[in-house]
């Protein structure tokens, strides 16, 4: 499998969060399955799936993103949802 489209996203703060252009059924049905997430939750982990890098860090996304000024996490979790809604643009 070739290496997945991704777009960078500039937050309010001017942070460089990198993220995929859609999320596979592999990566949403485990996070949509689990009965026992929020909603709230589920939009977290949806998030720590569709995210690549943030400033160029890669390593404990989890951690990262509740670390963003709240601004930038909705930001981020805006796009995210778009995506995983069916929202993306084919790769060129």
């Amino acid at each position: 499998m070739s290496e997945r489209a991704t777009e960078k996203l500039t937050t309010p703060s001017g942070k460089i969060i990198t993220i995929k252009t859609y999320l596979t059924a592999r990566e949403t049905l485990p996070i949509f399955g689990n009965e026992q997430l929020s909603a709230q939750q589920k939009t977290h982990e949806l998030a720590i799936a569709g995210t690549v890098y943030i400033d160029g860090q890669n390593e404990g996304i989890g951690e990262l993103l509740l670390d963003l000024p709240l601004p930038d996490y909705t930001c981020l979790l805006t796009r995210i949802r778009e995506i995983a809604d069916g929202d993306f643009q084919k790769a060129k």
